[in-house]
């Protein structure tokens, strides 16, 4: 995720040469001159520079919520009042949302051509017997839950996993009408979502 900008309003004004800055030592009657507070701050910017590294270490990684939305929304899809769910089931299977997202645009130019009407079938995943008819489901939320699972089990996470958009579109799409598969889900997700080719889990590196 984007780091959180300082919010500037909070600074606050800066002390004049020579003021006394008596507050940092409480009530003790000995007063602390500017240069020893700044001395001061400058040690705990100092510690603050090792320790806040590590608590970002674990971090999610730069996915946008409102950079899937805005994608969705340029693209007039339908798809665009589930990109929470898309980031949610995301995280929850360990599978980068952009990657659903892309899919679906390879498939079916982002649910805007089914296979059946009202389907929400927006990533033609055959679970039916391989068939579209009776492959639906109840609403895009429910299709962005369970296509987010099924990569997770049948590609990310299973041993030996098929971890790069070549391999899983030899399983997912395999017929020959399906060779633009491949260069269009790169296309929509490395090149128009920006994401990683190299890791298409959520959390990178786990």
């Amino acid at each position: 995720m984007p780091l959180p900008q300082r919010d500037k309003r909070n600074r606050t004004t800066p002390v004049p040469p020579g003021v006394l800055l008596s507050s940092l030592e409480g009530n003790r009657s000995c007063p602390v001159t500017l240069s020893k507070a700044s001395r001061l701050a400058s040690v705990a910017l100092f510690l603050l520079s090792f320790l806040v590294p590590l608590a970002f270490l674990n971090a999610e990684p730069d996915i946008s919520i409102d950079r899937i939305r805005m994608y969705l929304g340029q693209k007039r899809s339908p798809l665009v009042a589930s990109t929470q769910t898309f980031v949610e089931q995301g995280k929850l299977n360990n599978v980068d949302p952009r990657l659903v997202v892309a899919i679906a645009g390879a498939e079916t130019g982002f649910g805007l051509r089914l296979c059946a009407p009202n389907n929400y079938n927006a990533w033609n995943y055959f679970f039916n017997n391989g068939r579209c008819p009776g492959s639906m489901f109840v609403s895009w939320n429910d299709g962005v839950t369970k296509v987010s699972a099924y990569l997770r089990r049948r590609f990310i996470s299973r041993r030996g996993a098929l971890t790069t958009i070549e391999q899983i579109g030899a399983t997912y799409c395999p017929e020959p009408s399906c060779e633009p598969w491949v260069p269009n889900v790169t296309r929509f997700y490395r090149d128009e979502l920006g994401g990683d080719i190299s890791d298409l889990r959520f959390n990178r590196g786990s």
